[in-house]
């Protein structure tokens, strides 16, 4: 079974994780991967909105942040 979770900002992540016990506290690092689970930390996604000069492929318009 594979679930998805998203978070507002990875300090709610991060008090999720602390919460569920995936957190190790001294040594500041999510615990990742158990015989009961497997984590997966995706930072920043983005949209695929960026604008870019067909000729020279400058970046005219940078990708929107998606929310979550």
């Amino acid at each position: 079974m594979t679930n998805y979770l998203r978070f507002p900002d990875e300090d709610t992540f991060k008090y999720a994780s602390i919460t569920a016990g995936l957190y190790k506290e001294p040594e500041g690092s999510y615990i990742q991967y158990t015989h009961e689970h497997a984590m997966d930390i995706v930072g920043t996604i983005y949209n695929n909105d960026a604008v870019l000069d067909p000729e020279t492929f400058e970046l005219i318009t940078p990708a929107t942040q998606m929310e979550g």
